[in-house]
């Protein structure tokens, strides 16, 4: 081949002026009269071999046969990447090669060139050299070609959680990961080690498995991440018994609290809806054995002793329930592990799968309400433990968020002009996240503004007996009210003016009451109200001739259908 070194003998090579190889002139050195060392010059062919001297030139009897220079690699690129990987080598003598190998394995490759090969890392190869393979010979790279695994996931810790919840990753060649996502969510993470993943389970992540990708491709989990509802321990979904410690300590509990305790039968119960249940609790040198129930039947009892406390630790699991309601039952016992130096029991929170959506609905008033008075906005709130509602009428802020159960407020719509108006609420879970309501449309009917307040216990107005004066914590004008079951009772008002307004009550026990103006009856008026409306306008009546006139109420003793109670509330009159 071109650049071999070739003997040749004969004799007189003293003085030699040329050597050729088929008539193309190569270097060469004269060892002797007898010896010339020649190289095979490039683009040499096959034949004959010619000595030159002064005294003439010498011919080979027999041809010297050229043949094709073997492979080189100079260079490769990239130098890693996954099965499938179009790689580019670089060298020289490729034209006619008939193999390319990863480590050993047989790529498909394309000849580009004589110095160029773009090859296909084949499946099953490994980390190691490239090989490239010609008619004349075999070139091996000097340097490995590194073969990136796609990562695999063999399991994942907790297997149910909230958003919010730090995932454990285990597998292979997690290393050089680039997304980790929840069912199609993308989450934050840290690369711990090839084989760990630390991940935090991002916000609108749902149920289904867990991906890593990293340049070697994607590895997907066999079975689901269960996206869970948290309950902290203050929720009104758990039950205690007296003892009970709701203790907030510098310890990093679920929600900022924890509720303790140590004594035999204290207990909790909790009631959820859902197929998945975890508690988290504690464990710790001091913790003792609970007893755990599951719609009233025993399950076991758990041992929480540990050497290092564990602090929102997962105490116990239940996995696929029946769908539809449960009560879990924690029980204390009041013993121990024998290396334990306490009994007692937390409970610091639970999860429930599948996820409960987080909602928020006004139940009262309904839709399409007119109110008047002072009215109670009542609200019901799923999908985790509630930290404060705050309520807005027409878009805008209605008092301050009202942060303790049961998230209701109080509002006064005689501060509210008498007209349509939208009331809605904003529900703010424990979690951070939060819901909106669906309006809720009403119509505030109350005494225009400007007229004089007759109090119940003022002089013009006259009682037949039966009547009782109430003080209790609604808010009654004036602070009292008077009220009658009894039929016939009568309140009569005498006043002079054109116009005249009864403020009562409405509500789930006030009953229907007749009206009469000047003695005559004007109409019979049901109180009844599925929500109680305090200080609300019953009744009006304008226009009147200019002087004196009476309104009189009177309790008729009967109710609407849906009313639990005959109640006629006289509060005051304007």
């Amino acid at each position: 081949m071109v650049g071999a070194s070739v003997t040749i003998n004969g004799t007189n090579f003293s003085g030699a002026t040329a050597v050729q190889v088929n008539g193309t002139t190569a270097n060469y050195t004269v060892n002797s009269s007898t010896v010339i060392q020649a190289t095979v010059p490039a683009n040499a062919t096959s034949g004959s071999i010619s000595v030159t001297t002064p005294a003439g030139t010498a011919t080979s009897s027999s041809a010297f046969t050229v043949t094709a220079a073997g492979p080189t690699i100079t260079s490769f690129t990239p130098t890693s990447g996954p099965v499938g990987a179009s790689v580019t080598i670089n060298g020289t003598n490729f034209s006619g090669a008939t193999a390319v190998q990863f480590n050993g394995t047989t790529a498909n490759h394309t000849v580009n060139s004589s110095t160029v090969i773009q090859a296909t890392v084949p499946a099953n190869a490994t980390t190691g050299l490239i090989s490239v393979t010609t008619p004349a010979g075999t070139a091996t790279s000097s340097s490995p070609f590194t073969v990136i695994n796609p990562p695999t996931i063999t399991s994942f810790s907790p297997t149910m959680g909230p958003v919010g919840t730090s995932v454990s990753i285990t597998g292979t060649d997690l290393n050089g990961a680039t997304v980790v996502q929840f069912n199609g969510v993308s989450a934050t993470f840290t690369v711990n080690s090839p084989t760990s993943i630390q991940a935090t389970v991002p916000a609108t992540a749902t149920a289904g498995p867990i991906s890593v990708s990293t340049p070697g491709g994607t590895g997907t989990s066999s079975t689901p991440f269960n996206v869970a509802t948290r309950f902290e321990n203050t929720d009104a979904a758990l039950r205690y018994t007296s003892g009970w410690d709701q203790n907030s300590t510098t310890r990093p509990w679920s929600g900022g609290t924890a509720a303790v305790a140590p004594t035999a039968g204290q207990q909790v119960t909790f009631t959820f809806t859902g197929t998945d249940l975890r508690w988290i609790g504690f464990r710790g040198p001091q913790a003792g054995i609970a007893r755990v129930s599951l719609d009233g039947v025993f399950i076991q009892q758990i041992d929480m002793y540990s050497v290092a406390e564990e602090v929102q630790a997962e105490v116990f699991k239940a996995t696929g329930l029946a769908s539809g309601n449960h009560t879990l039952l924690i029980e204390v016992t009041g013993t121990s592990n024998p290396a334990s130096t306490g009994t007692y029991v937390v409970v610091d929170a639970f999860d429930v799968a599948p996820q409960v959506p987080a909602t928020v609905n006004i139940t009262s008033p309904p839709s399409g309400a007119t109110v008047s008075g002072t009215i109670m906005i009542t609200v019901n709130a799923s999908g985790g433990t509630v930290a404060g509602v705050q309520f807005r009428l027409d878009g805008a802020n209605l008092g301050a968020e009202v942060t303790a159960p049961p998230y209701s407020m109080s509002w006064d719509t005689t501060k509210t002009s008498s007209a349509s108006h939208t009331l809605s609420a904003v529900a703010r879970f424990a979690t951070g996240s939060t819901a909106s309501s669906s309006p809720v449309a009403v119509t505030v009917s109350n005494v225009p503004p400007g007229q004089t307040r007759f109090e119940d216990t003022d002089t013009s107005i006259s009682y037949t007996a039966g009547w009782t004066r109430d003080s209790t914590l609604r808010a009654w004008s004036g602070g009292t009210a008077m009220l009658s079951t009894t039929a016939g009772d009568r309140a009569t008002f005498t006043f002079t003016g054109t116009s005249v307004y009864w403020i009562g009550f409405r509500g789930p026990q006030a009953g229907i009451a007749r009206v009469y103006v000047d003695g005559v009856v004007v109409s019979d008026i049901d109180t009844y109200s599925s929500f109680e409306q305090v200080q609300a306008m019953v009744f009006q009546t304008t226009g009147l001739a200019a002087g004196t006139h009476t309104l009189t109420i009177e309790v008729t003793g009967s109710k609407n259908p849906a009313s639990a109670g005959t109640y006629i509330i006289v509060d005051a009159f304007d």
